[in-house]
């Protein structure tokens, strides 16, 4: 009997052996971890897959696209701060927490929009600057910021180097001057201002205008030498604008009948018209020596600095159209009104 079922046992382990080598495999899909499998009898063939790993961003730690399988953790979120204009953000996944910060914000200035003192960013436009033209009297500043934008202009007495033969009350001067007769011959006199007064007129001679103030000035020239007693005497007389010469005179109207001229004063932003006119007379012959007294009169707008009178050096041939600084100078004597 035992001899049977032993017999019994090998045939059925021989089938068994036989039959596995010939029936068709039932082949299983590889996994992230195992091989084609066959569902029968357990062969493989290949490779696993192996895991496919996803990031799972900040909130969730790296998954397998395949198999759903996690590694790791969760890494979280890379607060980057809030700006101006943007909340917190995370500079990985770029979600967003919280509120922008918003902008500090400057005020404009004369030269610069407003702007935002953290970030730089600008809103609106610059306001300009407020200042009024550069004048002889003061310069171009800005009322908001104080920024001086332009100098005080410069004047044509300055520019011109005529400044340099300004005289003062009191003081004697050499004067020179050509020969009434023969203007081939010279004279030097003693020349000075002896007097210098301001009124606001008498409202007959010295007309009153409000605002306005006459100004005389007195000069006495002195000849006592063989020429001018000989030939003559041809003083040559001027009245200028220490600022602006050539409007000045480009402004200046003669009246025949009154005899007196009227011009042009741009004094701070102002126009006035300001008059002129001379009284001059000759002492006469006491010996050698003559005396020429010549007063300027001119009405001013009060406050006003800038008128000059004086003695161009006679020798000097004025042409048509020249300005006093176009004249040989060097011997010429300027009073300034103040």
């Amino acid at each position: 009997m035992k001899k049977r079922f032993a017999f019994l046992a090998l045939l059925l382990a021989v089938l068994l052996l036989a039959a596995c080598g010939q029936h068709e495999h039932q082949w299983i899909d590889a996994t992230c971890t195992e091989p084609e499998t066959c569902s029968i009898c357990g062969e493989t063939r290949g490779e696993a897959l192996g895991h496919r790993w996803k990031s799972g961003g900040c909130t969730e730690p790296q998954t397998c696209a395949r198999c759903g399988e996690t590694s790791g953790e969760a890494p979280g979120h890379d607060w980057q701060p809030a700006t101006c204009a943007a909340p917190e953000t995370c500079a990985v996944c770029g979600e967003t927490r919280g509120e922008p910060a918003g902008h500090s914000w400057q005020p404009a200035t004369c030269t610069a929009p407003e702007t935002c003192t953290v970030c730089g960013e600008t809103q609106g436009e610059a306001l300009g600057h407020d200042a009024a033209p550069a004048d002889y009297w003061s310069a171009s500043v800005c009322a908001r910021c104080g920024e001086e934008l332009a100098p005080a202009l410069t004047p044509d007495f300055v520019a011109y180097g005529l400044d340099a033969h300004l005289i003062e009350r009191g003081k004697t001067y050499d004067y020179s001057t050509v020969c009434y007769d023969d203007e081939s011959f010279s004279t030097v006199g003693k020349a000075s201002v002896t007097s210098y007064t301001v009124t606001p007129g008498d409202g007959e001679k010295l007309e009153v205008r409000e605002g306005y103030s006459w100004h005389i000035v007195t000069f006495e020239i002195v000849f006592d030498d063989d020429n001018a007693y000989n030939y003559g005497i041809s003083p040559d007389i001027a009245y200028e604008d220490y600022y602006d010469i050539r409007h000045h005179d480009d402004t200046m109207d003669y009246d025949d009948e009154t005899g007196r001229s009227s011009f042009d004063i741009v004094f701070k932003g102002v126009t006035y018209r300001g008059i002129f006119f001379l009284e001059n007379s000759y002492s006469g012959w006491s010996g050698h020596s003559n005396t020429w007294t010549c007063s300027f009169y001119l009405q001013l707008p009060d406050g006003y600095d800038g008128a000059v009178v004086g003695l161009i050096d006679g020798h000097n041939d004025w042409g048509d159209g020249d300005y006093v600084f176009d004249l040989d100078n060097s011997g010429s004597l300027f009073f300034r009104l103040s």
